[in-house]
């Protein structure tokens, strides 16, 4: 979803909206659980967001809060046994096992993080929507994700090819 790990374990039932409608699905960034601090701060570099979600991923998250977060609107979305947030290292913990069982022993978490701008930014994302979504201020660090590939650069030309055909 491209959040990094501490918005992650910031997030709460009530940063979800409208998952039964992909066309209204939202996930509000408001806090990060920040480990140096021992408790919730405001988001890096004052990123609150709002983004939409792809619906694709609509039933699976559904499902994740229907079997494990608690009910009430302030449970954690990422919730242990008896229904607290789980700590950095357990998710950390649970990570690492999960990228040996895929084969992928070097995928880090924040990986996910780049690979979900970098695919936003391959849509045609415009640099004002890559910073919005990745909840940046620095646009070189947006830039990072606008990768130039070269199926996207044939399929850019041919659009523009067909806008000057003589």
């Amino acid at each position: 979803m491209r959040l990094r790990i501490g918005e992650v374990l910031g997030l709460q039932r009530r940063d979800l909206e409208n998952l039964d409608d992909p066309e209204r699905a939202l996930l509000h960034v408001r806090r990060q659980w920040n480990v140096k601090a021992n408790a919730f701060t405001p988001p890096k570099a004052d990123s609150v967001r709002s983004i939409a979600l792809p619906a694709a991923l609509l039933p699976a998250l559904r499902q994740h809060l229907d079997m494990y977060a608690p009910i009430h609107r302030t449970a954690p979305v990422l919730a242990g046994s008896r229904g607290v947030r789980v700590s950095q290292s357990a998710l950390d913990r649970a990570w690492r096992s999960a990228r040996e069982d895929a084969g992928r022993p070097g995928f880090h978490f924040h990986n996910l993080r780049h690979t979900g701008l970098s695919k936003y930014a391959e849509q045609g994302a415009t640099l004002a929507e890559l910073l919005h979504r990745g909840g940046h201020t620095d646009v070189s660090v947006a830039l990072r994700y606008q990768h130039a590939t070269a199926e996207r650069d044939r399929a850019l030309t041919q659009r523009l090819s067909s806008d000057i055909e003589v």
